[in-house]
């Protein structure tokens, strides 16, 4: 019986962890590979994007440099092999530098007219936001996994993402 009550609460114990029958790096591989993933369907969407407003007036140099970074982050995405904390971290400076430039340009489509009113535009914008909320959705997940597994130095971190990006024109 005493045997019996020492397993129990050994078990009890080792069940009331939240990584029980879970392997660390599985669930936060896992984890990534969803965020990498969004963050390859938005970037994607991004050149679809480019490739549209390359025939109309757009200003070509904020297209092309909006293209440079966007196919960067497509070939360092799927050339990455190594899962790592400088690996996270260089995702994120570049996600941030596409962001950056994306807002600008999306903040000068939606004040033109001619644009504003295009269905192929506006069906890109619209595939645009479903995947800005998806990467949101992959990335709380991919961080809890972190924070859950106690790993704070493989996180995507939100401070740089969450600022508040200026536009200039």
């Amino acid at each position: 019986m005493k045997l019996f009550l020492q397993f129990t609460i050994i078990l009890f114990l080792l069940y009331s962890q939240n990584s029980f029958g879970q392997d660390t790096a599985t669930s936060i591989e896992k984890n990534w590979a969803i965020l990498k993933t969004q963050l390859q369907r938005r970037t994607n969407i991004v050149i679809n994007f480019i490739q549209t407003l390359n025939n109309s007036n757009k200003d070509k140099k904020e297209l092309a440099k909006l293209k440079m970074i966007a196919t960067g982050i497509s070939k360092y995405l799927d050339t990455l092999k190594q899962f790592d904390s400088l690996s996270i971290d260089v995702t994120m400076k570049k996600n941030h530098s596409l962001n950056k430039i994306l807002t600008k340009t999306i903040t000068s489509i939606e004040n033109d007219k001619k644009f504003n009113k295009r269905n192929d535009v506006m069906n890109l914008m619209a595939q645009l936001e479903g995947a800005e909320n998806r990467i949101v959705v992959a990335r709380y997940e991919y961080n809890k996994s972190c924070k859950t597994f106690n790993r704070p130095d493989l996180q995507f971190r939100e401070k740089e993402d969450a600022k508040a990006v200026r536009v200039e024109f």
